[in-house]
């Protein structure tokens, strides 16, 4: 059996089918999915076939889409840098959150009806699972799908994601709070099953994890740049983390190689030097986030006009003209 674990980090959850992405289109498929909170929620779709569904929400989202408020106000205190002149526009926004008794979510509850069929992720034959913390009981639950009552599912992943800041209201009878206070990557939820593999993407933040995963076939992809805010519920914060999860994604199969950019691996030559040309690409600052051919990224450092004048790139002139046939 092989499982995929998908780690919380609410907006972040973009990053997260960007690697799916690039799992799927590599022919990977997964007998288990286990997740918290936005990792549950795009957990659920890949389970039921409909990670497309899941991929086109990130790269369209909207704060409207997820939360009763105005658009303009929830881009301006969510996505602009806090300064001083603000200060009062952020204050007003907690009181009227709190007077409200927190963010009003019935567009988000509107959208996981939309989304998630329930019979069809129980039809799919995937073992499904997610964590989430019982506030009335006082316990955290970690429930796989065949445990839920029929029609439990939306309020379960409900669960799994209600951050502290979300209208205070109950799900089955009872309060819940996000998992991710609890366990933010459950990969613990594989014990007991006879799992082969392990592919867990990881959101990294300051929620409680269990590392390292105790499991001899494990692979980890993690960000290789810092994520935004876990609040950028905006498309202009989650279509980079798209692409950037899905070159991630890319890089962790081997199909493309660098620390910092992404090079076909089959295009690159034996012997080239490929971290010392990375390190002057990125002193260019030449276009990171796309897949290149080795020739194609020779030519975009070679093209640069610091590179062609500096006495400092001579020695490194001579042997890009050289794999490009210009000497």
């Amino acid at each position: 059996m092989r499982a995929l674990v998908l780690e919380g980090g609410a907006s972040r959850g973009a990053y997260l089918m960007g690697v799916y992405r690039a799992l799927y289109e590599a022919g990977e498929q997964f007998d288990i999915i286990v997740g918290t909170s936005v990792g549950a929620l795009n957990g659920a779709l890949i389970g039921q076939g409909d990670w497309k569904v899941a991929y086109d929400l990130w790269s369209q989202l909207r704060f409207q889409d997820l939360f009763s408020a105005n658009e303009s106000y929830m881009e301006y205190i969510m996505l602009k840098k806090p300064n001083f002149n603000a200060l009062p526009l952020y204050a007003q926004a907690a009181v009227f959150t709190a007077y409200n008794g927190g963010l009003d979510i019935a567009p988000l509850k509107a959208l996981l009806r939309q989304c998630i069929d329930e019979e069809k992720l129980r039809q799919s034959g995937i073992l499904f699972g997610l964590t989430t913390i019982n506030l009335s009981k006082r316990r955290a639950e970690q429930p796989f799908l065949h445990e839920m009552e029929e029609g439990q599912l939306i309020p379960y992943l409900l669960a799994s994601a209600y951050m502290p800041i979300f209208r205070h209201e109950r799900l089955m009878g009872d309060y819940y709070m996000d998992g991710c206070f609890y366990d933010n990557l459950p990969w613990k939820m594989l014990n007991g099953y006879d799992v082969d593999s392990i592919t867990a993407i990881r959101l990294p933040s300051t929620a409680p994890v269990h590392l390292p995963i105790q499991h001899p076939n494990v692979r980890m992809i993690v960000p290789s740049e810092r994520l935004p805010s876990i609040l950028s519920f905006h498309h202009s914060r989650t279509e980079p983390q798209l692409l950037l999860g899905y070159l991630d994604g890319k890089k962790s199969l081997g199909s493309v190689k660098g620390n910092w950019y992404y090079v076909e691996t089959n295009s690159i030559p034996a012997g080239a030097d490929l971290i010392r040309l990375e390190k002057i690409a990125k002193k260019l600052d030449v276009q990171r986030l796309r897949v290149y051919q080795w020739d194609e990224f020779l030519f975009r450092i070679y093209q640069d006009a610091e590179f062609q004048l500096s006495e400092e790139y001579r020695l490194e002139r001579d042997n890009v003209k050289r794999y490009l046939g210009l000497l």
